[in-house]
């Protein structure tokens, strides 16, 4: 008789700490609904993955916990700040993974110190948010599948950030590899798209082996679709005199033009042109940003080339 009645009081214990844990995580949840996104544009796209997943946590699985914990992280990057990628060590990941998972990281926080967060803030909200999906789910060893599907989303989303959907980025200059991911170092370029950016990690308009692959695949969609007219535009960053920065942006547009006319785009529908820093992708007080280091490519259907 005593244990039935001390069993039925850890029930009671069991179901008065899982109520507690469900009106915090539903007050939790309910304030990020309710929360209006402030700052980047990262910052509010990674306000609606984490709220997503919150709700899905709270209402779904209903794992109290973990909708308190995303849905406070939410909160955190509604109010315009960005917050890290989890660490493996927050959690009891297993020993099997845990090298897997670092090394992900680092990358992860490689690109987006290299300025992801600004050049594809959607993807790279996807990204970060689809890792410590994976983080969190790699300690649910009875339910291995659950990691799995969030560690095969993480890896899409970071192909998808450093392609940019349509947005090629060369990253040469941050040492990401991604071969070292398990991946297709050559990502999917959206065929959909008229504006394709190629980036120059370092000055100079010397092209990087990394931007091969893009290149190929932008040069297909030009002759897939045969735009009448490709404007080729090259930027700089700050750094430089007017003289100087306004032929580097030639030489860039210049440089791209010859790979796409070497990969079969006609020379006659190619329009180039240098803009110095006129149009910065990125307005810091960094003269040397990256991101402004740049070549677009734009796909015009509405007039004839020149």
């Amino acid at each position: 008789m005593k244990r039935l009645i001390a069993a039925g009081a850890v029930f009671v214990i069991g179901a008065a700490l899982s109520g507690c844990t469900y009106f915090g995580s539903y007050f939790e949840v309910d304030q990020l609904n309710k929360a209006q996104p402030k700052g980047s544009a990262f910052t509010q796209a990674l306000t609606a993955q984490y709220r997503d997943r919150a709700n899905y946590s709270q209402n779904v699985t209903m794992n109290y916990e973990q909708a308190y914990r995303v849905a406070d992280r939410g909160l955190i990057t509604a109010d315009g700040t960005s917050v890290q990628p989890y660490a493996p060590a927050e959690f009891d990941v297993p020993s099997a993974q845990q090298q897997e998972i670092a090394k992900a990281r680092a990358q992860l926080e490689q690109a987006l110190t290299a300025g992801a967060r600004d050049r594809a803030p959607k993807e790279a909200a996807l990204a970060q948010a689809k890792f410590d999906c994976w983080v969190e789910d790699a300690e649910k060893t009875w339910q291995p599948e659950l990691y799995q599907v969030c560690r095969k989303e993480f890896y899409d989303a970071f192909g998808q950030m450093i392609a940019m959907q349509g947005e090629p980025v060369d990253l040469s200059s941050t040492n990401i590899n991604a071969t070292d991911l398990n991946t297709n170092p050559t990502y999917a370029v959206d065929t959909n798209a008229d504006r394709f950016l190629i980036f120059f990690g370092k000055s100079g308009a010397k092209l990087a082996p990394s931007t091969v692959g893009s290149l190929d695949q932008i040069a297909q969609i030009i002759l897939t679709r045969e735009p009448p007219l490709v404007r080729v535009e090259g930027h700089s960053d700050r750094a430089g005199t007017a003289k100087s920065k306004q032929k580097v942006s030639e030489q860039r547009a210049i440089a791209v033009a010859e790979a796409l006319i070497q990969r079969g785009v006609p020379a006659k529908v190619i329009q180039t042109k240098g803009l110095s820093d006129s149009q910065p992708l990125i307005k810091t007080a960094n003269k040397k940003e990256p991101a402004n280091r740049r070549v677009e490519i734009w796909l015009v259907f509405d007039k004839p080339a020149q």
